[in-house]
């Protein structure tokens, strides 16, 4: 089945959940792994002028919940997940 568009709006917050590979536990236990992840969260929110609100790690996946006012959310979450 395909996946739904995605519209996106500047003034509406998104919440967005990514899976890591083969859903291995990345996040068990893996402080640095983790520590790193939020680096880059940090450096893309940035880049790419996205308003963070929550970030959370749970063993095989993250949820975001953040509001993309320069309409840019697919960018951003192509490098969050390279």
């Amino acid at each position: 089945m395909a996946q739904p568009l995605r519209i996106e709006d500047p003034e509406r917050v998104s919440f967005i959940t990514t899976r890591t590979a083969q859903s291995r536990l990345w996040f068990i236990n893996n402080l640095k792994f983790e520590q790193e992840v939020l680096a880059y969260l940090g450096k893309y929110a940035s880049k790419y002028g996205v308003l963070l609100y929550a970030a959370v790690f749970q063993g095989n996946h993250f949820h975001i919940t953040a509001k993309f006012p320069e309409k840019n959310r697919a960018a951003f979450m192509r490098d969050m997940n390279a």
